[in-house]
């Protein structure tokens, strides 16, 4: 099973503009995009913070291919 999550800078105003379009498509009865999965963090130092050392190993192994 192969599942992408897309991981990123952002804050609550941009999490809440991709619901909000998502809404408005379904309000005028678009067919839904696929389902994406995201992972945003507020700011650079945040996220090299949590991006450990070990952790961009953990994440290198998990992607690499089978």
């Amino acid at each position: 099973m192969n599942r992408e999550i897309k991981i990123g800078i952002g804050d609550e105003q941009e999490t809440a503009q991709e619901f909000i379009e998502a809404w408005r498509r379904t309000e005028h009865r678009e067919a839904p995009t696929a389902p994406e999965e995201h992972l945003y963090f507020p700011d650079l130092e945040t996220f090299l913070g949590m991006l450990t050392p070990r952790r961009l190993t953990v994440l290198k192994t998990l992607h690499a291919p089978g």
